[in-house]
């Protein structure tokens, strides 16, 4: 096989895509993309192009759907991961290096009473940065989910 063989061809791909999804003739089909193939090229001479896997629109629904569904467990993270198909590592760029699960933070009813604190977020950052819990000392360890 040679090196221009190897390559897929925009032109097939376009031809192809046109075809099946619009439900027209090969020969306009190729012409389409023989007209579409000519204008990237005028627009984009020598430069290389790159082709998204996904839609950045779809991207930020998954992300918001995961930040959304993650309860702070590890069935929850293996079951997203499952049905987004993510890795690990970009789970946890997802959810970001602040996430707190609504399970593991202390909550205050709105109507507390005058002897119990209310939970604002200087409380929260008092409890995150509390010597007594050991969170973010050098002995803090990530934990397991």
């Amino acid at each position: 096989m040679q090196k221009n063989e190897e390559r897929l061809s925009l032109l097939w791909v376009l031809t192809e895509a046109i075809r099946s999804e619009g439900g027209i003739d090969e020969r306009i089909a190729r012409a389409l993309a023989v007209k579409v193939v000519g204008k990237v090229r005028h627009h984009h001479q020598s430069a290389t192009i790159y082709v998204a896997k996904h839609d950045p629109a779809e991207i930020l629904e998954r992300d918001e759907s995961i930040r959304r569904d993650y309860d702070g467990t590890r069935a929850s993270r293996k079951r997203l991961q499952q049905r987004w198909d993510v890795s690990r590592a970009t789970f946890y760029r997802i959810i970001g290096p602040g996430f707190v699960a609504a399970a593991a933070a202390p909550v205050v009813a709105d109507n507390a009473s005058a002897g119990e604190e209310r939970l604002t977020p200087n409380s929260l950052s008092k409890i995150r940065s509390s010597p007594r819990l050991g969170l973010f000392g050098k002995d803090w360890k990530r934990p397991r989910l």
